[in-house]
């Protein structure tokens, strides 16, 4: 669990083994915004946040590194890593009634194509 390798003050050893041989960096940040520690930061990502900076990186990126987010009980964990191992493929929302739909279609489609190749084949 991420709260074990956590501490306010400083990162576990473990915790910094992990990371380093993932490549990865992180930031803890406090409620207030402002990191509590950082690790194997990069020079072009800063430590402090406002409200909006994180709704924007929560979307999967933070100054083009994918990133990703965990909260805990003291603040918000960010591990970020290189910026070519993970893409972030857009969310898209579907209509409950689409993703019921999804099966007959389904069907639908598979019948056409069979009755196209017989008919095609005789």
């Amino acid at each position: 669990m991420v709260s074990d390798l956590l501490n306010i003050k400083a990162i576990s050893q473990k915790f910094a083994k992990a990371l380093n041989k993932a490549n990865i960096w992180a930031i803890y940040l406090a409620s207030k915004e402002k990191s509590y520690w950082t690790f194997n930061l990069t020079k072009n990502v800063p430590e402090t946040y406002t409200l909006q900076d994180i709704a924007n990186f929560s979307k999967g990126y933070l100054k083009d590194y994918p990133v990703f987010n965990q909260t805990t009980s003291d603040g918000l964990l960010i591990l970020g890593y290189p910026k070519d191992n993970y893409t972030k493929i857009v969310g898209t929302y579907f209509s409950i009634h689409a993703v019921h739909m999804l099966p007959l279609v389904a069907i639908l489609l598979l019948g056409f194509d069979f009755s196209l190749l017989f008919l095609l084949s005789a």
